[in-house]
């Protein structure tokens, strides 16, 4: 078992809070969004994410993640700058982390666990979106009116 799998059940400690969990999916919603209109943004993500996921061990008995996920920030804006999408890059990075951390401040008010553990927060951001995004869609759904008002009309037969 690694290490990711034994962090993700702390992560979820982390993010009790429904509305906590909601805004997580929004943000992670909106970066998944700005990744598929521009690949160049999710392979700066990638990228940054191999670093972090590279450093994380080595510096795990460090008490805070700052190393870490400066270098992950460092190369995921770097790759931005080099390939001209900084801007819509470094508005993705802070939409996404803007809905996160109204969630833990404002709703569960923990301290994130990114400050510590970056790469697995990331990759438990990206799970738990896997997880909660489907059932936020179904409550939506649901909540637009009954499984008869969104079925087509029948028609009669003239037979």
């Amino acid at each position: 078992m690694t290490r990711s799998r034994l962090f993700f059940p702390f992560y979820l400690t982390e993010h009790s809070e429904l509305t906590n969990r909601r805004l997580h999916v929004v943000g992670t919603s909106v970066a998944i969004t700005m990744m598929i209109f521009n690949p160049l943004i999710g392979m700066g993500l990638l990228g940054g994410g191999c670093i972090g996921y590279l450093l994380c061990e080595p510096l795990s008995g460090l008490p805070h993640g700052i190393f870490e996920f400066l270098s992950m920030i460092a190369y995921f804006l770097s790759f931005a700058h080099l390939n001209d999408v900084l801007s819509i890059s470094f508005a993705t990075l802070v939409c996404g982390y803007a809905f996160a951390w109204v969630g833990h401040f404002v709703y569960q008010k923990n301290r994130p666990a990114t400050f510590i553990y970056p790469t697995y927060s990331l990759m438990g951001d990206f799970k738990m979106w896997s997880q909660e995004a489907p059932k936020l869609i179904q409550e939506v759904i649901g909540g637009a009116g009954s499984t008869a008002s969104r079925t087509a009309p029948q028609t009669k037969s003239k037979n």
